[in-house]
């Protein structure tokens, strides 16, 4: 009896080794991955300890015991490499996704050169055609035709006219969200940013631009399963008591709601979008923001592929937070806080 007791116990050890790696992040993942993870060698010591009930109740031959232990550590090492078999196809995921997003910002940077090269072109047409104004109209006011030299000054004052207009001062975000906006426009949502993104972020360009990827192509997926006219994604940006803040609202399939709470929601989020812009909420959504909504996977963030990995990690190395949940019947919010001066900046 005592010896069965040693060789179950000694099963259970081996079981628990897997356990114990996964927990420790062997197997990669966060949160409900690692639950996930953590199933298989639970279920199997599950499995082992009813048995083990028969062996120790029964008093049945100790080689029964001796084949559960060879069975418990052939399990043990299948799980061992299992793990590290999902570690790998999880690194390579994530290196594939890094690697789109790496080419995405170099075709941003590239479309913003070409889009700089048409500006300072157009420039320099109409400097020359404001020049050539001007000098018509100084040509008239020495003949003292005062009339005609006004028609031309308004006439320059008129090419000058305004450029397009940015949606930050951040270069590269700045183009990065033109694009989506064009993207969202075609597929018929409502795009609507309200950003304060300085050029000089103490973050690398492309975690900027996974991050607003990743946000906005999540939403804009969650509103091409919505009705066309009830689709829209309001993005907001903001640097506030030491921590950039980006936070999306989109319209997403309802559980269900009535037209009306979902136009009554839109315009809410639109106004605390302006209201937290101008500052005059400043400080509150940072407040409110969940503590346990961490990057480490609590919260109860759901799993939406690798985008979320990504942005979960990005929240970690710079000791943010990610939260990702529904709001109400028919929206989604997703708020990525990263601090200013963590030690990963």
């Amino acid at each position: 009896m005592m010896a069965n007791g040693i060789l179950v116990a000694a099963s259970l050890a081996l079981l628990a080794v897997p356990l114990v790696l996964v927990a420790l992040g062997f197997a990669g993942g966060t949160g409900r991955r690692r639950l996930v993870h953590a199933l298989f060698p639970a279920s199997q010591m599950a499995i082992v300890a009813f048995i083990a009930y028969f062996l120790l109740t029964q008093g049945l031959e100790v080689w029964l015991a001796l084949c559960l232990l060879a069975a418990c550590a052939v399990s043990a090492v299948g799980d061992v490499v299992l793990f590290r078999a999902l570690r790998i196809a999880e690194d390579k995921e994530l290196a594939e996704e890094r690697v789109r997003l790496l080419e995405q910002q170099v075709a941003v940077q590239e479309e913003q050169r070409k889009r700089l090269e048409a500006n300072a072109r157009e420039a320099r047409r109409i400097r020359e055609d404001v020049a050539a104004e001007l000098r018509a109209a100084d040509a008239l006011l020495a003949q003292r035709q005062t009339d005609e030299a006004r028609v031309r000054m308004e006439s320059a004052t008129g090419r000058l006219g305004g450029g397009a207009a940015r949606m930050c001062d951040h270069r590269v975000v700045d183009a990065l969200l033109a694009a989506k906006a064009r993207a969202c426009a075609e597929a018929s949502i409502d795009f609507d940013a309200y950003l304060d993104v300085p050029d000089d972020l103490p973050f690398e360009d492309v975690e900027l631009c996974a991050v607003f990827s990743n946000v906005v192509d999540n939403a804009a997926n969650a509103c091409r399963q919505v009705d066309e006219g009830r689709r829209f994604i309001l993005l907001t940006a903001r640097c506030e008591k030491g921590f950039f803040i980006v936070d999306a609202r989109n319209s997403c399939l309802p559980e269900p709601a009535t037209e009306a709470g979902k136009r009554k929601g839109k315009a809410k989020a639109k106004a605390l979008a302006r209201a937290t812009h101008a500052g005059a909420a400043a400080g509150a959504e940072l407040e409110a923001a969940p503590k346990d909504a961490r990057s480490d996977g609590g919260g109860g963030i759901p799993e939406r592929g690798w985008g979320l990995a990504i942005l979960q990690a990005i929240a970690q190395r710079h000791d943010g937070s990610l939260t990702a949940e529904r709001e109400g019947a028919d929206e989604f919010r997703t708020v990525v806080i990263l601090s200013l001066d963590a030690p990963g900046v």
